[in-house]
């Protein structure tokens, strides 16, 4: 929680000519350290607050972050620990396992908005009519992205890729149990949804407004 604060005070500090890169560990499978949900603002200069590893994979963000500095492009990478030749766990520092980290410009999350619904995806927050709706660490990630790319059609294999991994890209009916989740907890009328729009065959697109 300290953590946190201290990342949410610096971005309340960043200068509007100033440019920041949010890292946040998306996803975790085998011991990385962190959870979900980690966090770690990098500035221009290169400090950090926060980590999303024991130290494995910083050095790496850091370098990384430097790229969505210069094209302002949300980035996902993937560290994948379990396997010998990975050169960024050269070291064998203890992490053994898949981290997904989402790397993205900081000044740019202000909270979006969609009929009654209320994205905020610094926070990693919902709120339905004012009122907190939990969602679980997936079902975020499928709404986050398409808050991301808020009035565009996602397709099915992006939203798989983004929340599950390349290696689901095919596993559709993971996307429609989130995506019904998702309706139930945010839609006035599931069956009528005026929120995450289905486009046949292609994928989903968050409504414009």
């Amino acid at each position: 929680m300290k953590e946190l604060r201290e990342i949410l005070d610096r971005v309340d500090r960043i200068a509007p000519n100033e440019r920041a890169i949010l890292a946040t560990v998306v996803d975790v499978k085998g011991s990385g350290y962190r959870l979900a949900g980690a966090r770690m603002l990098i500035d221009e200069s290169g400090s950090a607050i926060g980590s999303v590893s024991g130290g494995c994979l910083e050095t790496d963000v850091l370098e990384r972050a430097k790229n969505v500095l210069t094209n302002r492009r949300p980035t996902i990478v993937v560290y994948d620990s379990t396997k010998d030749d990975n050169s960024v766990f050269g070291l064998q520092m203890g992490c053994r396992g898949v981290v997904r980290i989402l790397l993205e410009p900081a000044n740019d999350q202000q909270p979006i908005k969609a009929g009654e619904v209320t994205i905020d995806l610094f926070h990693r927050s919902v709120f339905r009519g004012g009122k907190p709706i939990h969602l679980t660490p997936k079902e975020f990630a499928v709404l986050g992205e398409l808050a991301r790319h808020r009035g565009r059609v996602l397709s099915h294999e992006h939203l798989l890729r983004t929340a599950w991994g390349p290696a689901q890209e095919s596993q559709t009916e993971y996307l429609r149990v989130a995506i019904r989740a998702l309706r139930q907890k945010l839609e006035s009328n599931p069956k009528h949804p005026a929120i995450i729009l289905n486009e046949p065959a292609v994928g989903y697109r968050l409504a414009a407004v």
